[in-house]
């Protein structure tokens, strides 16, 4: 769920779409308005430490590993 511009800049959305919903989510969990309030907080806060935490892993995955000695030994040749 990696948004890309045209010049290969990253999208915030998938970070900006786990806060709100994990807001929304918060915010249905509290059963009084102080509670719906902190669950909002809670779960907005939880949700964007998971988009980000998404968005990391994905940018991680896409990078050639420097133990793999296949993308060393091409980065190797190419110097």
């Amino acid at each position: 769920m990696v948004d890309r511009h045209e010049n290969g800049k990253r999208s915030g959305t998938p970070v900006i779409v786990s806060t709100i919903l994990g807001g929304a989510i918060g915010n249905a969990v509290g059963h009084n308005k102080s509670n719906q309030r902190v669950g909002a907080v809670l779960g907005a806060v939880l949700g964007h430490s998971i988009g980000r935490d998404i968005m990391r892993q994905q940018r991680e995955s896409e990078q050639p590993r420097i133990s793999d000695s296949s993308a060393l030994r091409d980065s190797l040749s190419e110097a």
